[in-house]
């Protein structure tokens, strides 16, 4: 799966639109437009940030390790995890 799937899973599984995601959000400290949520799960941004993914775990009852994770693989370099994996 990948970071973009699972927001998007969690967000249909929520049954919330993106305008009460973001206002949760805010509520939580984070100010964050629809516009931004539904980039996300489209994958036409790059993985939120670690403090935006802590309150997008919350508001979408996701695991935040589990979301960074995600996050983590699309953000580091292809040449960087071929290493990674090499040296398993």
């Amino acid at each position: 799966m990948t970071y973009r799937e699972a927001i998007r899973e969690a967000i249909k599984n929520s049954g919330k639109s993106l305008s009460f995601i973001a206002r949760k959000c805010f509520m939580e400290g984070v100010d964050i437009s629809p516009s931004y949520i539904s980039k996300l799960q489209t994958g036409k941004l790059q993985p939120a940030s670690d403090r935006m993914n802590a309150v997008l775990a919350k508001v979408l009852n996701l695991d935040f390790d589990e979301l960074q994770v995600l996050a983590y693989k699309e953000k580091v370099p292809a040449s960087v995890l071929k290493k990674l994996a090499g040296a398993s």
